[in-house]
Formats: C-alpha cells, structure tokens, sequence
C-alpha cells in the first residue's frame, strides 16, 4: 500500500496519524490497533474497498479524458470542414472577380452557401474526376 491508501485505513479506523509520519510509521500504528488485533479480517475488507474505491476512480478519470479528447477531435474536425468551407468561398471570389474583370458583359450567378453540416460534408466529399476529360465536369 501507498502512504495516501495508509493514510486513509488509519482515518478510517479512528488512528491519529501523525504530520510527517513515514510508511511503516503508519503500518505499525495500523497492525498495533485493537481493531486490527481483534478483527484483522475487518481492516483487509477495509483495504480492499480502499483500493476498489482509488481503482474506479481511476478508471471514470480515464473515460473522462477519452470523452474530453473525443470532444476536442470532434471540434477539430469540425473546425477543419469550417475551413475547408471558407477557403472555397475565396477560392470562389476570386474566381468570380477574375470572371468580372475578364468579360463584363458574363454574369454568374452565386450558389447559396450550405448552412447545415450534412451539406459542408457532402461538399467536401465529392469524389474529383480521374480523367483530364471530366474536369470541366467538376469546376
């Protein structure tokens, strides 16, 4: 056992430990108690729970920190296709302005912008064509 999970068996038995008190300090204040001479099988469940106890504890801290990370990946990602989004919107623009200022008289006419996520995703995920022939087809 750790001093901390000493600590603890003593706090739990009523024992005074004392400040700056070493490992087997507490081990023997611990094994020289009446509870423990009387009942030793009653201080090992004590230990056991003790130990069960800082095991769980240990285990929800660790599902909170994969939870927490998961959270942040998700922000990321979405944070990403956010991006992703922007840069088109200027790729975009200035394909537009480039358009203008060619040829005057050519309107084009400006899609309206996906606000859902499903329609950032679908847009980012539209496979690009493998033949040079198709390009045209995709831009």
């Amino acid at each position: 056992l750790k001093k901390d999970e000493l600590k603890v068996v003593a706090d739990e038995l009523s024992l005074k430990v004392e400040e700056g008190a070493r490992v087997i300090d507490i081990k023997k204040l611990i094994e020289n108690s009446e509870i423990y001479k009387n009942d030793s099988d009653f201080v090992q469940s004590l230990i056991d729970n003790i130990l069960e106890e800082k095991k769980n504890n240990y285990e929800l801290e660790k599902t909170k920190l994969a939870q927490l990370e998961k959270d942040n990946l998700t922000k990321l990602e979405l944070e990403k296709i956010k991006l992703a989004q922007l840069e088109k919107e200027i790729e975009l623009s200035n394909a537009r302005k480039e358009s203008h200022n060619s040829s005057k008289s050519e309107t084009i006419s400006e899609p309206e912008p996906p606000h859902r996520l499903e329609d950032l995703i679908k847009t980012l995920t539209i496979s690009v064509p493998s033949k040079p022939e198709a390009f045209n087809l995709f831009f």
